[in-house]
This record gives C-alpha cells, structure tokens and sequence, in this order.
C-alpha cells in the first residue's frame, strides 16, 4: 500500500487486495509514463521509438550501430534544413557534436569556412562535413580537421617518454 490507511480498513480482505490490484496498476502505470516523457527527446528515446524515427526519414542503420550512433544520424537527418545565419549553423553543429567540441571559422572576403573538431566529436567528422556541403552555398569553400595532440600540447614530455608510443597513440591520448 502507498499510503497509510487505518487498521481497521487495511485488516478486511477484500480493501487489502484492491490496495494490492492498485499497487501494481500504478506501478505499471508509472513506468509507461516514464518511457512516454522519455520518447519525447531523441537524446533519451527509447530502441523502438527511435526505429520508427529512422523508418520516417528513411534510416538505415548498420548492425554494428549503437544506440549513441543511430540517434546521431537521427539528429543528421532532421537538421537538414537549411540555415540561413551563423547562429543557426552553430546550433547543429553543436547538436551533432557538442558544445565545446568544435572549432568554427569563418572568412568573409575568402568565401571560407574552416571546421576543426576535437578528438571527442572524431566519430562525427564526415556526418558534419556532409551536413556543411549540404546547408553552406556552393560558392563558399569548405575545410575540416580533427584537432589531433600538437607539439605544443605534448613538449613537456621528454623523447624517452614518448618512445613507448605509436604514433597513432600519441595523437590520440
């Protein structure tokens, strides 16, 4: 029972076992709520909810995709708007990305826009590259790198240190 009720009450059979029908209605209840307020954003939806969003935009997913990977290409598939300003350009970035998981840059007077990402949002480079050619006008030039470990970050080790590792594993650490 969830809440308290008298003795008297709670001793006769027949309330003490609609408290229990009760019990379990609610509990049920309760989880199909929770998994309706979690179908409502992409980045908490559940396996089925998001297999009818891929079947809606046409989503393939590989076999070999997880859930993290199929609601990014969820997210891809519905910024595929155009935008019109930098703000909304940020803002998918952002969304296929993460906040601080980029780097944007953009030259007016060269028709440029540089993209550089973090080791974090690698996985994402060819997904935002493909987004950038689709949304930014055909006369703007596009360039992108993933911001591997440089001299800089990696002068206050010694060559003996580093002699352990790939290069491969240096740039990743």
């Amino acid at each position: 029972m969830q809440f308290n009720t008298p003795e008297v009450v709670a001793g006769i059979r027949d309330i003490s076992e609609i408290y229990k029908m009760n019990d379990t209605v609610g509990s049920c209840i309760d989880e199909e709520i929770k998994s309706l307020e979690d179908d409502i954003f992409i980045e908490s939806c559940g396996e089925q909810k998001l297999g009818r969003i891929e079947k809606l935009l046409g989503i393939c997913p590989k076999d070999t995709d997880g859930m993290e990977m199929r609601r990014f290409a969820v997210m891809t598939g519905i910024s595929d708007r155009k935008t019109y300003n930098m703000d909304g350009l940020k803002r998918k970035i952002e969304a296929l990305c993460g906040k601080d998981n980029y780097r944007l840059y953009l030259d007016f007077p060269s028709a440029l826009v540089h993209l550089s990402l973090t080791l974090a949002a690698k996985n994402c480079y060819e997904s935002v590259m493909d987004m950038l050619d689709e949304q930014l006008p055909l006369n703007m030039a596009i360039e992108g790198e993933i911001l591997y470990h440089t001299y800089e970050a990696l002068k206050s080790y010694t060559y003996g240190e580093l002699a352990d590792y790939e290069c491969g594993q240096i740039r990743e650490i």
